[in-house]
């Protein structure tokens, strides 16, 4: 039988990512957060694709893609066609079809 690995990124709805970024810029190391992952490249990620408005979510998926880079980003968004990893990279999805 073969064994499939996930990993998520879960985003605390209610909260802008400016303020997360804030809070993890305030308090490093506390809470259950890492905040080298959701730290400045996650917030340089945010600049650059700031025209998309991309939320918190879609952000942690293109930072984990960097960290991760054997693993797809099962998506029906498609804004991963144009999100990159390591600048220029393009990002591996499984997609339905017509959706990437």
């Amino acid at each position: 039988m073969n064994r499939v690995s996930l990993r998520s990124c879960v985003t605390p709805g209610a909260f802008a990512r400016r303020a997360i970024f804030r809070l993890a810029r305030a308090f490093p190391g506390e809470g259950n957060y890492d905040t080298g992952f959701i730290g400045s490249h996650i917030e340089q990620l945010a600049e650059k694709y700031d025209d998309r408005k991309p939320d918190l979510a879609d952000l942690c998926l293109v930072r984990m893609s960097e960290l991760y880079p054997l693993h797809p980003i099962l998506t029906v968004d498609a804004d991963f066609s144009v999100y990159r990893r390591n600048k220029r990279e393009s990002i591996p999805l499984l997609s339905p079809p017509g959706r990437s």
